[in-house]
């Protein structure tokens, strides 16, 4: 592969994956309370003119609130103050944001969105958001292994494992039954 090839690919990377190391120093904001049931949405974002899966997150839906497990990640809205890899305060508009790659700078054509959908008990959820703000940040490159670190601590996510690679990921979860799943391109 050419130097300007590896270029390319480490630029998607980043883009792909690129960090706050330390997070932020905001304290969280208001929380917002969705009516709806508790559930886990794991979305895993695919480069799609390369087809590599390079990114991944866990939107957090409890009794408490919504908040955004996005370890490793860039996405970042004032309107959801990020404290480490957590954003919270997460409302729809939000989450469309976050699912759209907006403050990326990239082209949205250029996006798969993969959404795997849980609904689980509310005990789950609340467990899953302490796990998530708990965790130390971790830095570019590392989101698949925060997602499956955060998930396998969770009850009917035992047996996924954990992996370093957001393509894995996919796979597993494409492999596993009890999950919604929608594939959006961005347009």
């Amino acid at each position: 592969m050419s130097r300007r090839g590896l270029l390319a690919i480490a630029f998607v990377a980043l883009a792909g994956c690129a960090g706050e190391f330390l997070g932020t120093a905001s304290a969280p904001g208001e929380p917002y309370r969705d009516a709806g049931p508790s559930r886990l949405r794991i979305v895993v974002f695919e480069f799609e003119p390369l087809r590599l899966p390079l990114h991944t997150g866990i939107v957090i839906r409890a009794p408490e609130g919504t908040i955004l497990y996005d370890p490793g990640g860039y996405w970042s809205e004032p309107e959801s103050p990020r404290i480490a890899d957590v954003s919270h305060g997460l409302t729809p508009e939000l989450e469309a944001s976050y699912l759209a790659r907006s403050p990326l700078g990239t082209t949205t054509a250029s996006w798969i969105v993969h959404i795997f959908d849980a609904e689980v008990p509310d005990a789950v959820a609340r467990q899953a958001a302490e796990a998530a703000q708990g965790r130390r940040p971790l830095p570019t490159g590392a989101c698949a292994l925060g997602v499956t670190g955060l998930l396998v601590q969770l009850p009917g996510f035992e047996d996924l494992g954990t992996m370093v690679l957001p393509a894995t990921l996919l796979r597993r979860l494409r492999d596993r039954d009890g999950l919604e799943y929608v594939r959006k391109t961005l347009e």
